[in-house]
């Protein structure tokens, strides 16, 4: 996502001196990517991981100053952050308006910014919503694209951060020059890929959005572990060619190999899922195999509807940060009372306060097996979306 130019900046000046100080921020990568100051466009800002977990209205304090954050959204997606420098108070009348505003500049600009993908982008992205597509259509788009799913393949998601902020949405790119550059950085992919794998130039290239690039990789038989060995071990010497002044992190999710259709759909589900969990749960930087999250693994083929609806049941009646933050520390320290607590700093008898809190909102003991496996894959369903 590229500098976005917010409304009120060109029709509302009140409501440019209301707001004052602001910064957009992706809630991707959180790249400041608007600014009443130009010169914080592109950079980094960070937000304390508890506004990011339950993104809400609210009054944040960032180096000291009391800032007011924002969730802003794209149909019905959390796209973005509205930090405005001035307290919650002074613009509590105005926060209605501001947000109209910034979700409609959102909205128009991305409306404005979007390329026309090409014949194999629309496959592989149906591919990854196929519960609402036809398998026999298909089987005649794959033929139609010459594309042969009999043998095994692996499905590679890369991401490369900041890839539609500095390659496409340059304010003087045309939608043509976006669909060239994304042609060039597909076979710049390919290339890369099959310079290090050469048993088999067999690759299929698309572009899924949000800086994301599908690759499905034929392998040999029984290759498929070795490959996912090599690729692990191997990150920053098969990727780093893709690296260059605009592309600041590369992180890699891959699956188990497949054949058919159906085995396809898997392995891209596989990668996405592995690619959007290890950059949250573990940082970029690094290839994530989808056998690297256990438990969850287990539901890489369930809909993200189901998965939302499970970490919802689990965890909604959870509505105070602290506690859902306590529990996640919890479940990362093996509910070591006096660990935990240390890495709170706050006194154990607050900690065990606040697991006899979640056992009265929850009406069972969040200790239990069960529960903690149960909590364990609904707060990584939470992280991935």
């Amino acid at each position: 996502m590229g500098p976005i130019p917010l409304f009120w900046e060109e029709h509302n000046h009140n409501v440019t001196k209301i707001i004052g100080d602001y910064d957009l921020i992706s809630s991707l990568d959180h790249l400041c990517i608007s600014s009443s100051n130009p010169r914080r466009i592109g950079k980094k800002v960070v937000i304390p991981g508890k506004y990011v977990k339950l993104p809400a209205v609210r009054e944040i304090e960032i180096g000291g100053a009391q800032c007011t954050l924002m969730p802003i959204n794209y149909q019905d997606k959390h796209v973005a952050f509205l930090l405005i420098n001035k307290h919650f108070d002074s613009l509590e009348n105005y926060l209605p308006l501001i947000q109209s505003l910034a979700e409609l500049s959102v909205a128009h600009y991305v409306e404005k910014s979007k390329y026309t993908p090409d014949s194999t982008d629309v496959f592989v992205s149906n591919l990854l919503n196929h519960d609402a597509y036809d398998l026999s259509v298909y089987r005649t788009e794959a033929r139609s694209l010459g594309y042969n799913f009999k043998m095994k393949r692996i499905a590679i998601a890369i991401h490369l951060a900041n890839f539609s902020y500095r390659q496409l949405f340059s304010p003087n790119h045309t939608g043509f020059e976006r669909e060239e550059t994304i042609k060039k950085w597909k076979k710049r992919i390919e290339y890369t890929i099959n310079s290090f794998f050469t048993s088999s130039k067999d690759i299929i290239t698309a572009y899924i959005g949000e800086d994301t690039f599908a690759v499905f990789k034929t392998v040999e038989k029984d290759e498929d572990e070795k490959l996912g060995r090599h690729i692990k071990l191997s990150h920053r010497a098969i990727f780093s060619p893709l690296r260059d002044a605009s592309i600041s992190d590369i992180t890699v999710g891959f699956s188990n190999a497949y054949s058919g259709l159906i085995g396809i759909i898997k392995s891209s589900k596989e990668a996405k899922m592995a690619l959007s969990l290890g950059n949250r749960t573990k940082g970029p930087n690094h290839s994530y195999h989808i056998d690297d999250f256990g438990l969850l693994s287990l539901i890489a083929h369930v809909d993200e509807e189901t998965q939302k609806r499970f970490a919802q049941r689990i965890l909604g009646k959870i509505t105070d940060s602290n506690i859902l933050l306590t529990l996640e520390i919890l479940l990362e320290e093996n509910f070591n009372i006096s660990h935990a607590a240390e890495r709170l700093k706050v006194h154990r008898n607050t900690i065990i306060y606040r697991i006899h809190q979640i056992e009265d909102i929850l009406g069972y003991d969040p200790r239990s097996f069960d529960s903690v496996v149960n909590f364990k894959i609904a707060l990584l369903i939470n992280k991935r979306f």
